[in-house]
């Protein structure tokens, strides 16, 4: 192919005939245009270069963002190159060098204040990016290739149809997202995801409402349940109408309660998430903020767990705590 756009000339070479053309055209417009998830073409392509090429698509229709594999059309080798001749250095808005977060800071994958050793955050590195306008952040890992990226974004946009389509509860469709997750290998990171596209200010309904595809994705996750907690810590950080409602001590205690009641997250994932705050997805004092609204719940949790080992013969007599009993 020979392309002068100064000129307006394009030239193919070979023997084409029109189906074969068409083909090859209507396989292009289907991968580089279409939204995958509402298939309007008002898509824009980002490419960035940190943690390995990369090249994006989101939807300026219905804000869905999908990756494009690398390895999956010729095209996007072009794509790479010029776009790094383009921007020179790659220092422009798509080279993902530095990128800012929702509170303005600017993430070059140098966290000083965070420990690296964090369980949960072992396999992951500190770079934030976009997903669509609805995600505020997302943690990607060294391992989270260009596969395991579109492998989430296509169970979230297989997530999102199944609760336009009130389908949630139904357990055909929640066995088809968990064959998704484990034919895909995401089962631990994506529940990191869910809060963003599940729950809104309320949580604790909403938790009632989809605990059968909680508990499926949870269930002997331990990971899975920790990643659980951060994507809710992240909505009350970058969602302004569920901080202002949850962003206290009774609203945190209802929330850990109803998914501690509905085993859904077990005592040693509560412990080790409540055991030390991080920047890596909100603001600092905003992460220590939430640790200390759910200290009262995490303490009744200890209590319970004590009195159960003490008094093994009476644990069907433990009550749980009521409204009366959390957050005063």
């Amino acid at each position: 192919v020979q392309m002068n756009s100064t000129n307006g000339l394009y030239v193919i070479k070979g023997a084409y005939n029109q189906e074969i053309l068409q083909d090859l055209l209507d396989g292009f417009i289907s991968k580089f245009v279409l939204c995958r998830f509402c298939g309007n073409p008002e898509t824009e392509l980002s490419f960035y270069k940190k943690n390995g090429n990369k090249i994006c698509q989101r939807c300026d229709a219905c804000g869905n963002t999908n990756a494009i594999s690398m390895e999956s059309h010729k095209l996007t080798t072009f794509i790479s190159k010029n776009c790094l001749q383009e921007n020179g250095n790659n220092e422009g808005h798509n080279s993902q060098e530095s990128i800012p977060t929702e509170q303005g800071a600017t993430n070059n994958g140098n966290d000083d204040d965070d420990d690296g050793n964090e369980d949960w955050g072992e396999d992951l590195a500190s770079n934030i990016t976009k997903l669509d306008i609805h995600v505020k952040s997302m943690i990607q890992s060294e391992d989270f290739d260009n596969l395991a990226l579109e492998n989430c974004e296509q169970f979230i946009s297989l997530l999102k149809k199944k609760k336009l389509a009130n389908q949630l509860n139904d357990p055909l469709s929640i066995q088809e997202l968990i064959i998704e997750v484990e034919r895909s290998k995401i089962l631990e990171k994506v529940p990191f995801f869910v809060p963003e596209y599940l729950f809104t200010d309320q949580i604790v309904k909403e938790i009632e409402a989809y605990k059968m595809l909680l508990q499926k994705l949870c269930a002997k996750n331990n990971k899975g349940q920790q990643y659980l907690l951060h994507g809710l810590e992240t909505i009350i950080g970058t969602n302004n109408e569920i901080r202002a409602k949850l962003f206290n001590t009774k609203g945190m205690s209802k929330i850990l309660l109803k998914r501690y009641e509905e085993d859904i997250i077990v005592e040693e994932v509560f412990y080790a998430w409540h055991k030390k705050a991080s920047k890596r997805l909100v603001d600092k004092a905003i992460s220590e903020d939430i640790r200390e609204y759910a200290k009262e719940f995490i303490e009744w949790l200890r209590t319970a767990e004590e009195s159960s080992d003490e008094e093994v013969d009476e644990v069907s007599n433990l009550r749980s705590p009521s409204e009366n009993d959390l957050g005063h």
